[in-house]
């Protein structure tokens, strides 16, 4: 966990420079599609880590994070997540989707 808080710190501040460069050096109509799309994740994991950030810095605030995010399992913003969980809602999504098709026809 401290490995992932501490990694995932760093690339919030890696992403959080990138977009402010990004955003001072060109105007809103020279963006690419790839600089939309991950300008776009950033500005939505920026806006998750507020209440997440919350969490983290009450104290004993940390027990009630997986009742969130059971909750809210889309509430924990995508640096903070390992990859694996990143598969595994491919998946589940791929299954989800798989039903609903046999369900269509």
């Amino acid at each position: 966990m401290k490995y992932t808080l501490v990694q995932g710190s760093k690339d919030l501040w890696a992403d959080f420079k990138w977009i402010r460069l990004l955003h001072k050096n060109k105007a809103r109509f020279e963006f690419t599609g790839y600089e939309l799309t991950r300008s776009k994740r950033i500005i939505i994991d920026l806006l998750k880590f507020i209440p997440y950030s919350v969490i983290l810095f009450v104290p004993f605030a940390e027990l009630a994070l997986p009742v969130i995010l059971y909750l809210y399992p889309n509430a924990a913003p995508s640096f903070y997540i390992f990859d694996t969980a990143f598969d595994s809602r491919g998946v589940e999504f791929e299954k989800k989707q798989d039903e609903a098709h046999k369900l269509l026809l």
